[in-house]
């Protein structure tokens, strides 16, 4: 919708990509959370790049990257570890 030429058409497209940033944004931020419990993260060094990632926009990038390349790498590998455990 970004590429036609009308305007209401790409500030249509507009609204739409910005939502989807923002759902990947939180996707990708459940991500972060996951290992910083997985790795035992002092809560002081959790909030501290928390907050980095709210206020770098490097970081922030980097999550909403984390939350959109999840549909396809699979970051947690949640699902493949509940079925080694069910099949023991």
């Amino acid at each position: 919708m970004l590429l036609i030429p009308v305007k209401s058409l790409k500030i249509f497209g507009l609204n739409i990509v910005i939502a989807l940033i923002m759902i990947y944004f939180i996707q990708g931020i459940s991500i972060v959370s996951f290992y910083f419990d997985k790795r035992k993260f002092p809560r002081i060094l959790r909030w501290v790049l928390y907050g980095l990632i709210g206020v770098q926009q490097l970081f922030s990038l980097l999550v909403i990257g984390l939350g959109f390349f999840d549909l396809w790498i699979d970051f947690r590998k949640i699902n493949k570890n509940e079925k080694l455990n069910n099949e023991s």
